[in-house]
């Protein structure tokens, strides 16, 4: 019986551009909705750096002995597990579908730093479709009933378990209004003890958006959250996101954070995507990877890194491969970072920003109780990989 669209987990659609307002909404409530479409424009951009337009696997058989080149694995068969299903893959491939904002695995949730991010902030959508009360582009102070329903879920890209549902959100003032207005806490049917949480701000010069979920309602002791800040005067984005599962065993993890600068043709991300043995040797086997590139694409030349961790690779052995891959047919051009945009080695990044992220969080609590001076820890692509 839960809102699957706002689960970061599971189940939404990429475009929110067709997210449009009732009859009875306002244009503040248009407001609502046009921030969801702009967080998927601006993701859509970093995406663009590398081409995403080869959906298919690719069926190369070379069996080369690894090195720390990316030539020497871009096409190497039995590369890292994919996105997918966690089959093996191509490095090439692996990237194709983390740089595809349309990319969904087999249980047909996004599962990309553009997927997850969005996944996380549809309910504005469905807020706006169910009339909630606006007043400076967001919902009112106080308490509010509201009835979702599948219909609903049909023009906001997500989905409900059910025909309808109804859900009670307390609106807020925020004390601290350095990044936001309002705080949101939305409880479902059956998470009375684990509420959603956001922040928001939507102003003429500030899109800033965090949002936080306690999954043990939903029978998964893991916590995941997510931050996105536009500055509309200079263009320039900041984007993060994390998700740890707390139980001892080997569990999921994934990190991303990423900086946009549109006024000067670049973006950046650092993420990692893999396991997690909690209790045990921590982050031992995943990808961890760099790119730092031009969003309007066009021939240019994306500055990729890879950190295989682990026996993430099969036939591509555990280490850091760097390469300056054009962003139109996705051939290695150089073994270099020094491309268009200069790029930074994954394992550095993998040190400096995953595992700290990663070692920030210790229990749920940690994770899941944003608050409201919540922001991404960096300010551009001057420290977006320290």
């Amino acid at each position: 019986m839960k809102f699957i669209g706002i689960l970061g987990l599971i189940v939404a659609a990429f475009g929110f551009a067709a997210c449009s307002s009732d009859s009875g909404s306002t244009s503040s409530s248009n407001a609502m909705t046009e921030s969801v479409s702009t967080v998927s424009t601006k993701l859509k951009a970093v995406a663009d750096v590398l081409a995403n337009s080869a959906s298919d696997e690719l069926d190369s058989q070379w069996d080369i002995t690894p090195f720390a080149a990316m030539s020497g694995v871009w096409e190497t068969a039995n590369g890292p597990r994919d996105l997918n299903d966690g089959t093996a893959t191509t490095m090439k491939q692996w990237f194709i579908d983390e740089f595809n904002e349309d990319f969904k695995n087999s249980n047909n949730a996004g599962t990309t730093f553009a997927g997850r991010i969005k996944n996380s902030l549809d309910i504005f959508c469905f807020m706006a479709q169910a009339g909630v009360p606006i007043d400076n582009n967001l919902p009112s102070v106080g308490s509010h009933s509201l009835t979702l329903t599948s219909a609903m879920a049909d023009t906001c890209g997500g989905d409900i378990s059910q025909d309808s549902m109804d859900i009670t959100m307390t609106v807020t003032e925020t004390s601290d209004t350095t990044y936001y207005d309002r705080k949101m806490s939305i409880k479902l049917p059956g998470w009375d003890s684990c509420p959603f949480i956001f922040y928001a701000r939507i102003n003429s010069s500030s899109l800033n958006l965090a949002q936080s979920e306690d999954q043990n309602c939903d029978g998964r002791n893991q916590a995941s959250k997510s931050i996105f800040h536009l500055d509309k005067t200079t263009s320039k984005a900041r984007f993060y996101y994390i998700s740890k599962n707390f139980d001892n065993g080997n569990q999921g993890f994934e990190v991303y954070q990423g900086f946009l600068s549109e006024n000067d043709d670049q973006a950046y991300v650092v993420g990692y995507y893999g396991s997690d043995n909690v209790g045990s040797t921590g982050l031992s086997d995943g990808v961890a990877f760099t790119v730092a590139g031009k969003p309007s694409g066009g021939g240019s030349t994306a500055a990729v890194s890879a950190n295989v961790i682990g026996s993430a690779g099969n036939s591509v052995s555990a280490g850091t491969y760097d390469g300056c891959i054009n962003s139109s047919t996705l051939a290695v051009v150089s073994d270099s970072l020094s491309c268009d945009v200069t790029g930074s080695d994954a394992s550095a990044a993998f040190t400096n920003v995953v595992q700290d992220l990663h070692d920030d969080y210790s229990a749920i609590g940690d994770l899941y109780n944003i608050g409201e001076t919540t922001a991404p820890k960096f300010t551009d692509e001057t420290d977006v990989f320290l």
